[in-house]
């Protein structure tokens, strides 16, 4: 499997390890941002240089909007700064009504993520990043 880089958005550190110990076991760069840190400082440039970016949904309301929640504002973000990425977009939710909601051009685990599933979902970005 090729190296690939790897933008992880999750707020909660002791929750990232289950989603970033199978990606660096796998030789896998990543890099790991806050919601509200991705919002306030990703560019369109930032997004070119990740094969996959992974969006965990969380539960806390937004600082930034009463309407969204942290995961989901970051989403809508990147669908407005650079909707071509959406297809590169893994995101990571324990709720499947919340799932629906996403946009159908991103792929979406359900947690707890199986290792083969997230490995499956990194390999569609990059195939889909070469396009």
């Amino acid at each position: 499997m090729d190296i690939i880089e790897i933008l992880l958005v999750d707020s909660d550190p002791a929750h990232s390890r289950g989603i970033e110990d199978p990606l660096v076991r796998s030789g896998h760069q990543l890099d790991r941002i806050t919601h509200d840190a991705a919002v306030a400082h990703i560019s369109r440039e930032d997004m070119s240089r990740y094969t996959a970016v992974i969006v965990v949904l969380a539960d806390e309301p937004s600082t930034l909007s009463d309407t969204y929640k942290l995961g989901e504002y970051v989403l809508h973000y990147l669908a407005q700064l650079c909707p071509e990425v959406l297809p590169r977009v893994i995101v990571v939710t324990p709720d499947a009504q919340l799932a629906k909601t996403v946009s159908p051009l991103s792929r979406v685990l359900l947690e707890p993520v199986a290792e083969e599933a997230l490995l499956a979902a990194v390999s569609a970005a990059m195939v889909e990043s070469a396009k």
